[in-house]
């Protein structure tokens, strides 16, 4: 009667094991090994919480960087190369982390910069209607441009990657209004892509 999209995603059978960690709030070590890096590296990590986003499981934990500052960071379970497991190496991290502020501002689970206006306009009835109905982001406000009846949706979120390919997903009928640096990032990425089909 309920069925829903399942994936095949590699690392799905840590799933359960890091729940339990969670719950017992034990240090674990993961390999990991990012898309855009050379090699994989070890890394101790506190783990709080498992995301999904766009069918994708990520684990969210404290985490220790070169200089030994602890941050928030996010792990996609189908880079880990290895089951995760308990160690007994361990650091200093704050005792709480409100991770629905974290999360806020942002399209998915990806945090650089800080939060910015962005207006996107539609230039197709029936995809904007998707995007009424199946809101982009929470802060997402609509309002109508009075020079071409055309509706403007404006959000208050980070101009990552998750957000970038959020409006690609809508093609020709989204265009980004501001800010500037991201309306170019997408007709960079919209030009770049034409050039295989002329």
């Amino acid at each position: 009667m309920i069925e829903f999209e399942e994936v095949e995603l590699r690392g799905r059978s840590y799933f359960d094991k890091l729940y339990q960690l969670i719950h017992r709030k034990e240090f674990i070590k993961i390999r990991y090994q990012g898309f855009e890096m050379a090699e994989a590296e070890t890394k101790v990590v506190m783990p709080l919480q498992l995301r999904e986003h766009n069918n994708r499981w990520y684990l969210v934990g404290w985490a220790q960087g070169n200089n030994q500052s602890v941050f928030l960071q996010v792990f996609p379970i189908d880079r880990m190369l290895n089951q995760p497991f308990v160690t007994q190496e361990q650091f200093k991290h704050p005792n709480k982390a409100d991770l629905n502020a974290h999360f806020k501002n942002m399209v998915g689970v990806t945090k650089k910069g800080k939060p910015r206006k962005v207006k996107l306009k539609f230039h197709d009835s029936v995809r904007e209607r998707y995007a009424l109905t199946k809101k982009i982001h929470p802060t997402q406000e609509a309002s109508i441009d009075p020079q071409d009846g055309k509706t403007v949706l404006e959000l208050r979120v980070i101009c990552n990657n998750e957000l970038i390919t959020k409006i690609l997903e809508y093609g020709s009928a989204i265009e980004v209004l501001e800010p500037a640096s991201l309306r170019n990032k997408v007709a960079g990425i919209l030009k770049a892509a034409l050039q295989y089909y002329v």
